[in-house]
C-alpha cells in the first residue's frame, strides 16, 4: 500500500520555512502511516488466529515540479535534477505516543511510475 500525497512545490532545502507545502505533505503522510498502521490494517482483523495477510506501507509524496540534489565536490555545489530522493523524517507528536524515525520517497510526478517499478 503506498500512502501519497501530491506537494506543489521545488524542493531545494529541507526545512519547514523554506518549504512549507513539501513539509506539510511530509507530515500529513506519515500521519497517514500512522493511522493506517494503528487500525490494524493488514494484521488478521477480527481473526487473530488465522493467517495474516502481509501488509507494507510505503509512505510517498508525490511532487509537480522539479527535485534536485545538491552535493560539494572540490568547493563547488554541483546541484543536479534528480527523479526521487529518500527524506529522513523524525516525527513527534502528542496526539500520536509514537516517536519514530520515518523514510518518506519523494519523487517527480513524471518519474511516479518508473518509480514504483524500481522499488
Amino acid at each position: 500500500m503506498a500512502l501519497s500525497t501530491t506537494a506543489r512545490s521545488v524542493v531545494f532545502g529541507g526545512s519547514a520555512e523554506s518549504n512549507p507545502a513539501v513539509f506539510k505533505a511530509l507530515v500529513s503522510v506519515v500521519k497517514a502511516l500512522i493511522e493506517v498502521r494503528n487500525s490494524g490494517f493488514g494484521a488478521g482483523g477480527a481473526h487473530p488466529g488465522r493467517m495474516r495477510n502481509l501488509a507494507f506501507y510505503y509512505p510517498l509524496v508525490v511532487l509537480e515540479g522539479q527535485l534536485f540534489t545538491a552535493r560539494l565536490e572540490s568547493s563547488e555545489l554541483v546541484v543536479e535534477e534528480t527523479p526521487s530522493i529518500p527524506v529522513s523524517l523524525y516525527y513527534r507528536s502528542p496526539q500520536y505516543g509514537d516517536e519514530e524515525q520515518y523514510t518518506v520517497l519523494i519523487a517527480q510526478e513524471d518519474a511516479f511510475p518508473a518509480e514504483m517499478s524500481y522499488r
